[in-house]
């Protein structure tokens, strides 16, 4: 079982209580870093969450390593200004389920 890896965001230390997601000052950076990711080909899907809490989530794709994962989260310029912290999880995309599968689960 080889797993894929998915990031989660969520507010740092210098998040702004109530001012909205896309007003957080220096999101644009965020934004930028990840055009840049997604333009590399190694992420499947990603988007902040819409509930209360705020963060987000990047899914990678099957063969991202760990190590690559991690070096793209620590140098998102969010994360080293405090405004989002990062959490790597693994994950198993189930074959029976179809949805990241590129044939017949």
């Amino acid at each position: 079982m080889t797993p894929q890896f998915i990031l989660l965001h969520r507010p740092g230390p210098t998040w702004k209580d109530g001012v909205p997601f896309l007003e957080q000052p220096g999101l644009q950076g965020h934004v930028d870093h990840f055009r840049e990711i997604v333009a590399q080909g190694v992420v499947l899907a990603a988007g902040p969450f819409l509930d209360a809490a705020a963060g987000g989530m990047v899914l990678f794709r099957p063969g991202v390593a760990e190590s690559r994962v991690l070096e793209i989260a620590r140098s998102d310029p969010t994360v080293l200004s405090g405004l989002l912290e990062f959490e790597l999880r693994p994950w198993f995309s189930a074959p029976w389920a179809g949805v990241l599968s590129s044939g017949a689960g």
